[in-house]
């Protein structure tokens, strides 16, 4: 279920961009903005869900082992994989969209 909800969050940021560029085929120029907003609003949508279901919502707690940024309470993992999952899928995508038949 968490890879969906990742999946989700993925097309959330990447139509968001697409709005504000207005144009859905950003993805194959993206400009630093572009792909700065697709990863921040990965990291903001990400971090507000992680924040309500470790804390009101109660939906799941960090293990012990789990790194934990004390001055967010959110599990590094997270904010990690949204540092460097979106720009390869921005690269790979791009990748294959322009690539010749």
């Amino acid at each position: 279920m968490a890879t969906l909800g990742d999946a989700a969050i993925m097309l959330f940021a990447f139509c968001s961009v697409a709005a504000a560029a207005r144009d859905r085929r950003w993805i194959l120029s993206p400009s630093p903005w572009q792909v700065t907003g697709f990863v921040a609003l990965g990291l903001v949508v990400t971090a507000v869900v992680e924040r309500l279901a470790t804390g009101p919502m109660e939906r799941w707690a960090y293990a012990p082992a789990i790194p934990v940024l004390p001055w967010l309470g959110l599990g590094l993992a997270p904010i990690l994989q949204w540092l460097v999952v979106p720009p390869l899928v921005l690269w790979f995508s791009r990748r294959h969209i322009a690539a010749p038949p």
